[in-house]
């Protein structure tokens, strides 16, 4: 037998590797984690219903986590909380799947006001800065800063705020301070009545599975009756004047006026800080403090404590004390009260005490030779 048609020999190379990596990891505690009281907004967008959210109980809160990771192939997690069965053993309650929250640094600082613009860098899970929704800045406690994201532009990661919204204030944070998105699907809601201390865990989710239990770490917060507070007065001024420049000396009496707030209504696009024209909360008052300051904050003594319902008190000249009468700045703060209950925030607007023209001078006059009889006049400079 002879082949007729001679062909070559096949050929046999071994395969080169594909490149492909396996994008699982196993996974990792969450990097960041926060446990505080949920804001009366958040908890009616969380829930859907503001009805469910006004019948919580008196004193109890619904307790949020808000976590994040720094590394990839993370997509959530899931809240659990150590509870008692049924028989008295302890288990693992599995309260919600949430996503990881977006977190960055301001680039630089940021004074009080009722708007800003400031880039954001170092950012983590970055989708949940849009426009409309809620961030929060600094501390998560009453000390922090809620605030309204009104745009973002993508290509210079430049956001702009609306300043101290719903129940906070406008506050300065200095560059570096943390914002967080608070997107209600990277909010994960402890769906239950609780007061004082709670602890949870969260365990990250993988392509490669969960994370065991014991290798979370418990995540604690304190409630502290946040969701029926009402909202702070807004709007804060003093001789018309949001933040007066601290060399002016004002006249007296100084008029310090606010506007009315309502957590029940607002509900909607929260409102800037300098906007006018809500109705108050049913049953609230304000409790104005009127004290004597000295440049760096610290109180010098109390001048008046009044409370009334209308929106504005004036402060009188005669009503300072003697020994408060030199006081470099005179601070109003004004706090809304309801059912015993202070709004979780208070502001605070400071301005000069009257001036006073020092006394009891004494100057010398020396080379080359002191005239008999000379005149010195003692004036304020800034």
């Amino acid at each position: 037998m002879e082949a007729i048609f001679g062909l070559a020999e096949d050929p046999f190379v071994a395969s080169t590797d594909t490149g492909w990596t396996n994008p699982t990891v196993d996974p990792t505690p969450l990097t960041e984690a926060h446990v505080f009281s949920i804001p009366f907004y958040s908890a009616v967008q969380k829930t859907g219903s503001a009805t469910t959210v006004q019948q919580v109980a008196p004193g109890d809160d619904f307790a949020v986590m808000l976590a994040t990771h720094d590394g990839t192939g993370v997509y959530g997690y899931d809240l659990v909380e150590s509870a008692t069965a049924p028989d008295g053993t302890s288990a693992w309650r599995n309260w919600a799947s949430v996503n990881l929250a977006s977190r960055a640094e301001i680039s630089a600082n940021l004074p009080r006001a009722v708007q800003s613009t400031v880039a954001i860098t170092d950012r983590v899970q970055e989708a949940g800065f849009v426009a409309g929704g809620l961030a929060w800045l600094g501390p998560f406690n009453s000390s922090g800063e809620m605030v309204y994201i009104e745009d973002v532009d993508y290509q210079t990661w430049q956001i702009t705020l609306r300043r101290g919204v719903l129940d906070t204030v406008p506050r300065p944070w200095p560059g570096g301070t943390k914002l967080w998105a608070l997107r209600p699907d990277m909010l994960g809601l402890l769906n239950d009545e609780r007061s004082g201390s709670v602890t949870l865990r969260g365990l990250t989710k993988t392509g490669n599975g969960r994370l065991p239990v014991d290798d979370a770490s418990g995540v604690s917060g304190s409630l502290d009756g946040r969701l029926h507070r009402p909202y702070r007065p807004a709007n804060l001024r003093a001789f018309g004047e949001l933040w007066p420049s601290g060399s002016t000396y004002p006249s007296y009496p100084v008029n310090v006026t606010w506007d009315h707030r309502d957590r029940l209504t607002e509900v909607g696009t929260p409102f800037a800080w300098s906007a006018s024209g809500s109705s108050p909360e049913s049953g609230v008052d304000y409790e104005v403090r009127v004290e004597g300051v000295d440049e760096n904050d610290n109180v010098l003594g109390t001048i008046e404590t009044v409370t009334t319902t209308g929106t504005s008190h004036a402060v009188e000249e005669t009503a300072i004390p003697s020994n408060l009468a030199g006081s470099p700045f005179i601070r109003v703060t004004v706090t809304a009260r309801r059912d015993g209950l202070d709004s979780w925030t208070s502001p605070s607007v400071r301005f000069r005490g009257p001036f006073r023209a020092p006394t009891n001078g004494f100057a010398i006059y020396k080379d080359p030779t002191a005239p008999t009889d000379f005149n010195v006049i003692m004036l304020p400079s800034e």
